[in-house]
């Protein structure tokens, strides 16, 4: 459960560092999160499906609030990757589908994506 913590903490200090315009770090605090969850990836079918459903809800969120921090600051593919990681855990998530075609749209106005 270190790991869950940890994972919880990166997404608190991505969150300040948006609050503060600083998106790459903010984006490099919620990729640290991201890596923390790894583990549960690999351990996936011997996780408690309670456990399970509380990894993959702060994967979509680290990986949702990732797409936000890639917009804005301009790494248009990276939100796109980001923002689809998010609906592959959570399908539903409105913010990462915005965020999803946000990056799309833009990305592809200026040849990036």
């Amino acid at each position: 459960m270190e790991r869950f913590a940890d994972a919880s903490r990166c997404k608190e200090l991505g969150n300040e560092r948006i609050r503060a315009g600083q998106p790459a770090e903010a984006l490099s605090c919620y990729l640290d999160g991201v890596g923390s969850l790894s583990l549960f990836e690999t351990s996936a079918p011997i996780l408690s499906a309670n456990l399970r459903s509380k990894v993959d809800s702060l994967g979509a969120l680290l990986h949702s609030n990732a797409a936000q921090a890639a917009l804005s600051a301009g790494e248009w593919e990276a939100a796109v990757a980001h923002a689809r990681a998010a609906l592959a855990k959570d399908p539903g998530n409105k913010k990462a589908r915005w965020r999803l075609e946000r990056a799309q749209e833009v990305g592809e106005g200026r040849g990036l994506v």
